[in-house]
């Protein structure tokens, strides 16, 4: 059951700054909520999203999901499944390179997911408990994409999905990589 102060009728809402449904709500059963909301970042303000993400709990509350959430989630699972995990990255540093991203606010608001069957298909059973959905990380993932993409410049997303796949292969540190998805520093 997710707190239904915030996930009313299948949408996540954020109640401040401005109070307003997500753009998009996508739910995995009893794990997991993620909303997109708009961003505001530069260069593109009018482009920009926030990943929201609401866990199970009548009293859980919606946050803003940090880098290291999801680059910890994968290094848990490449513990189990670094085959699997290494053949995930390999596929969203692929979808990076040739996506485009999103040119105008519409775009955004009525994107479909294009990299969530394929990741059901060929990844649903990587599963550790208590980490996230697999399906909800490539959600995740997908958008980032997306987002950095139109940020000229930007390219730490990028590399965050390189050192974790070369973590998963023992050829980087996995505290390298928590670095830069901490402190957004490269060494």
């Amino acid at each position: 059951m997710y707190n239904t102060k915030y996930y009313i009728d299948g949408e996540l809402w954020q109640l401040a700054r401005p109070k307003t449904a997500a753009i998009q709500t996508y739910t995995f059963g009893d794990d997991l909520v993620i909303g997109i909301f708009r961003g505001s970042k530069q260069p593109h303000p009018e482009l920009d999203i926030k990943i929201k993400t609401l866990l199970p709990g009548e009293n859980a509350k919606p946050f803003l999901l940090p880098h290291e959430s999801w680059a910890i989630d994968l290094i848990i699972k490449a513990q189990h499944y670094r085959e699997g995990i290494v053949a995930m990255l390999d596929y969203f540093i692929d979808f990076y390179d040739n996506c485009e991203p999103f040119s105008h606010p519409e775009d955004r608001n009525t994107y479909q997911l294009a990299t969530v069957p394929y990741v059901q298909e060929h990844f649903g059973y990587i599963s550790v408990p208590g980490s996230l959905p697999i399906e909800g990380i490539a959600v995740i993932i997908e958008y980032l994409c997306l987002n950095e993409k139109r940020a000229e410049g930007a390219h730490q997303f990028r590399l965050l999905l390189d050192w974790i796949k070369d973590g998963a292969n023992g050829q980087r540190s996995f505290m390298s990589v928590l670095n830069l998805a901490a402190r957004h520093q490269e060494y």
